[in-house]
């Protein structure tokens, strides 16, 4: 275990959960930073409480072997930003950045400082998309013709108990809006299969929950295949959802989250492949963070790379100019993806 610390920024509930797991399996010594705090210490439930420093300054000055940026969504560029220009490694929480503008700032930082930045995508490691990409690798549905998304749950029901009005995902001074806070499913179809060409999308109106964010999207487009791209997500749905559906010539993958299900029917409807893995949340991101601490211990790639949440971000924004102009919008071109990381890359045919 490496004396240097490893440090955690930002100590709401996506902060404490780091600093858990990381304790859990081991990691530390654990420190913690939060200048919107007071507190001296954090307790998070394992373990005696952990120090946390009222500035970054005081953090970088500690000289951690890595940190974990989990502060509000608006923050992470700039904090992440000064931890790569000390040279220290980062885990970013998703979105990484508000723009694909400061995620490009970010990955032109970390490549001439040699520094490495991973983000928190932990459904890459769910086990039901590896099924789901041998599914296709297999040959079971034949030709894509249509891989369809659905991405939603009330925002109210996030945090019981608590005003969902003033939580990060509803504000936008704090980079909320369902397009960056929830943007999980899209992250796995452009990890899948690339990013639409064109999209052309619409968002809320009138909005149900009132929030000066939005609350709903629904975009389609076509992949480079030839492939039709669709996405629905929004913050309203109850019961919640998480659905992937692969379409071709063959027949149907259907990945659901919740269900923690993946289903493969061939052209008749008859099931040929039928996966069932429990959905355990800590596991997804103690995955994560084991991946990244590889990738900083070892020298090998993260599986969830910066190049690929500028990929995203750059899909967000096309969707958006796409809403808010009225035709269809081509997601700006990005720097050219490094050697792929291991399960990483496009499989549709």
């Amino acid at each position: 275990m490496s004396a240097a610390p490893l440090l955690v920024v930002g100590t709401g509930s996506i902060g404490r959960r780091h600093l858990g797991i990381l304790r859990t399996i081991g990691e530390g010594p654990l420190l913690a930073c939060s200048e919107h705090s007071r507190r001296a210490e954090v307790d998070v439930g394992i373990g005696p409480p952990i120090a946390c420093l009222p500035t970054l300054a005081d953090a970088i000055a500690r000289r951690p072997r890595a940190a974990v940026v989990a502060n509000p969504s608006s923050l992470h560029a700039g904090t992440a930003t000064a931890l790569v220009e000390a040279g220290i490694p980062v885990l970013v929480e998703k979105p990484v950045t508000t723009t694909a503008a400061a995620c490009a700032a970010l990955a032109e930082t970390a490549e001439r400082q040699s520094v490495p930045v991973a983000v928190v995508q932990q459904m890459r490691f769910h086990p039901l998309l590896a099924a789901l990409r041998r599914s296709l690798d297999d040959g079971l549905v034949g030709r894509v013709g249509a891989v369809v998304g659905v991405q939603g749950e009330h925002l109210a029901d996030w945090q019981p108990g608590t005003d969902h009005r003033q939580s990060y995902a509803a504000r936008p001074e704090l980079g909320g809006g369902v397009l960056l806070t929830q943007n999980h499913l899209l992250d796995l179809m452009v990890h899948l299969c690339g990013a639409p060409q064109e999209v052309s999308a619409l968002l809320d109106h009138p909005k149900v929950l009132g929030l000066d964010v939005e609350e709903a999207v629904a975009a389609i487009g076509v992949l480079p295949t030839g492939a039709l791209w669709s996405l629905r997500a929004d913050y309203h749905a109850r019961p919640r959802r998480f659905v992937l559906d692969v379409e071709g010539s063959h027949g149907r993958a259907r990945l659901d989250h919740y269900a923690s299900t993946l289903t493969v029917t061939d052209g008749a409807g008859e099931v040929v492949r039928a996966e069932s893995t429990p959905f355990d949340r800590v596991l997804l991101f103690r995955a994560v963070l084991e991946d990244f601490l590889a990738a900083v211990d070892g020298g090998a790639a993260p599986r969830c790379p910066l190049a690929d949440a500028l990929e995203v971000l750059a899909v967000i924004e096309a969707i958006r100019r796409s809403a808010v102009d009225g035709r269809r919008c081509a997601p700006a071109p990005t720097p050219p993806p490094s050697p792929a990381s291991p399960g990483a890359g496009h499989v549709l045919p």
